[in-house]
């Protein structure tokens, strides 16, 4: 797009506060009847030219929102989820004692949270992290510029492995945008992927069993990230993306595919409101 000077600009370039006025300037547009654009062009066109608008405004793939906050994501993860550390940390309490997995797969490794404390407790291990973010496996890279971890930018749904590939498999806050199919899929490639006496476990978002349940969850979840310092912006954006990319299962129907799949042990370790952490084990 051009400015007054006539000279070229990128949308991207420009700040949200003008970017949010572009888009009501498109709106108003469609609303009146009487605008050089309605009588000039079909007003399909003009709709058109909106949703385009509003595409570059607001990332609409999880891709593109995740490249958006990767700077931020680790400040901005921590204040918007409750006892975050704590459900990262109940990953590992429950292993085995001397537990010592020679092969790693982490799904989802965001810009290295989960990550970092996998090396952690594992130094000799291989662990391959997977991203949808080329933004995210950037500051992951950057954290962590180990030869033992390969990072992977690939979308879930696209991962393939021979059978019996890894010991362990993790993962935090990521097969929730996966939808229920999807889901019920990626547990038995998993249980595929798993070598014999293979563990999986992970931690993300669920829905309660009922409505009233799933609604005072989002509710507490709310004032808690308020209280925390989180903006209305940054309480927006999450919400923005739920409702475009997130696909909220409930505890029971998890553990159901999980046990379909093939997991002869299938247990939840921990709980707080719509987060929980899931072990499962391979016989």
């Amino acid at each position: 797009m051009k400015n007054p000077d006539g000279q070229i600009v990128s949308f991207h370039k420009i700040t949200e506060t003008k970017r949010i006025l572009i888009c009501h300037y498109a709106v108003n547009l469609l609303k009146s009847q009487n605008h050089f654009l309605a009588i000039s062009f079909p007003k399909i066109l003009a709709a058109k030219c909106l949703i385009l608008v509003v595409a570059m405004v607001y990332p609409h793939t999880p891709e593109q929102f995740y490249d958006s906050i990767s700077k931020d994501y680790s400040d901005f993860v921590t204040r918007c989820v409750p006892r975050y550390k704590e459900m990262l940390s109940i990953l590992f309490a429950y292993l085995p004692s001397k537990y010592s997995p020679q092969s790693i797969l982490e799904l989802g490794c965001g810009t290295g949270n989960l990550t970092h404390l996998l090396f952690k407790h594992f130094p000799q291990s291989q662990i391959q992290a997977v991203d949808i973010s080329e933004e995210c496996i950037k500051e992951c890279k950057r954290r962590l510029p180990s030869a033992s971890i390969q990072y992977i930018k690939l979308d879930f749904r696209d991962l393939d492995f021979p059978a019996n590939s890894f010991d362990f498999i993790i993962s935090s806050i990521a097969i929730h945008h996966l939808d229920d199919k999807e889901k019920e899929e990626i547990f038995k490639k998993l249980f595929s992927w798993q070598a014999p006496k293979g563990i999986l476990t992970f931690c993300d978002q669920f829905r309660g069993e009922t409505d009233h349940l799933y609604e005072h969850h989002m509710e507490t979840w709310k004032a808690f990230a308020f209280n925390q310092g989180a903006t209305d912006k940054e309480w927006n954006t999450w919400m923005e993306h739920q409702t475009q990319h997130d696909h909220h299962a409930s505890l029971l129907e998890h553990m159901n595919w999980l046990r379909n799949a093939g997991y002869s042990i299938v247990d939840c370790t921990w709980r707080y409101l719509l987060w929980a952490a899931i072990y499962a084990e391979k016989a």
